[in-house]
């Protein structure tokens, strides 16, 4: 999965008793929390129905790690890499997932490539048994590393021998929709979900102000450099920080794999965020804009226009696009960071 270690990248501040920024809200919600998708997790729902809201989130995405697990080998993932022919007949809800996570991979031209898990894994990202492979090594996996050749017909998953693939850049935000769905079909108009670095802030607080997102600082992800003030919207963040090893070399290798050279990706960005009302779209592009680098996201976002984000790059500088510029504001102890907004 795609952050493989329990480090919030982003904490709702509703979550951290220390983090509350003036959040008085009123009537006692529904809670519930526990690990699921590589990650931990927690629930707060309002209303009425909240304690079945709840639980049915818990139920959905348990069910949903079942079928995207890359170790799970009652999965339909695990199924798909281990395949003995060309296609395997897949859950809807798979079947579902896959077809969007290459649409997204198309739209960003291959910077997201759910097909390049042979590559993450054998950089030890996946057992943690970390090592620099050979380049003649990654150059024969690349061959196996192309989300074209990936097709899905009728429940069926097709792809060419030696082709695996893993959907953790977008597990936890698919499951952020799926959660948000469930709370909309109960009249459920104020939530907070935490599905570990991916937020989903369902309506507003009970009191009628907006949530506050916590986003974390890479030098201390116990830490927040900034907060964003939201509502009806799916926040996730990508960090090098996340997961990451220093080899024999003296240089540091992050979890995020540039599909197109097998490489882990070594640029100006320490963490992005993105903010839109699609859980999948959050998710999968604070990935691909990671890979891209800071200027190509710039270009990516006015070319779409259809989400938002918050990059924080190496030189101690926030870019933000200008939708939601006035509703993030730093840290106290963080004022030293420069912001440039993106318009």
């Amino acid at each position: 999965m795609k952050r493989l270690i329990c480090i919030l990248i982003i904490t709702a501040l509703l979550f951290s008793t220390a983090a509350l920024v003036g959040c008085n809200v009123s009537g006692k919600p529904a809670e519930d929390s526990f690990e699921a998708m590589d990650t931990f997790m927690s629930f707060k729902a309002y209303g009425e129905n909240s304690d079945s809201v709840v639980s049915q989130i818990r139920e959905k995405i348990l069910r949903l790690d079942s079928l995207f697990s890359t170790t799970n080998s009652d999965s339909d993932i695990y199924r798909i890499n281990k395949r003995t022919s060309d296609s395997v007949k897949v859950d809807d809800v798979t079947a579902d997932a896959v077809s969007k996570s290459l649409e997204i991979c198309k739209s960003v031209d291959g910077v997201l490539d759910i097909s390049v898990y042979p590559i993450v894994r054998e950089w030890g990202f996946i057992d943690k048994d970390y090592k620099i492979p050979d380049k003649s090594r990654i150059d024969e996996l690349l061959k196996c590393v192309d989300y074209t050749k990936v097709s899905v017909s009728d429940g069926q998953i097709t792809l060419l021998p030696d082709m695996e693939l893993d959907l953790g850049a977008v597990a936890k935000g698919y499951a952020a929709d799926e959660a948000i769905e469930i709370c909309k079909s109960n009249n459920t108009s104020s939530a907070l979900l935490n599905l570990g670095g991916t937020i989903a802030a369902v309506g507003k607080k009970p009191d009628g102000s907006s949530w506050n997102i916590g986003v974390a600082n890479p030098k201390n992800s116990a830490d927040y450099f900034g907060y964003l003030s939201c509502s009806d919207c799916v926040a996730a963040t990508s960090g090098g920080y996340e997961r990451y090893f220093v080899g024999d070399d003296g240089k540091t290798y992050i979890h995020i794999i540039n599909p197109k050279t097998g490489y882990p990706i070594d640029n100006e960005i320490s963490s992005v965020t993105i903010v839109s009302k699609n859980g999948i779209k959050s998710d999968a592009l604070s990935t691909a804009l990671f890979v891209m680098g800071i200027d190509k996201a710039e270009e990516y976002w006015r070319n779409s226009g259809d989400f938002d984000f918050i990059i924080l790059d190496k030189n101690n500088k926030v870019h933000i696009t200008k939708n939601i510029a006035d509703d993030f504001k730093l840290a106290d102890e963080n004022q030293d960071i420069k912001i440039n907004v993106v318009e």
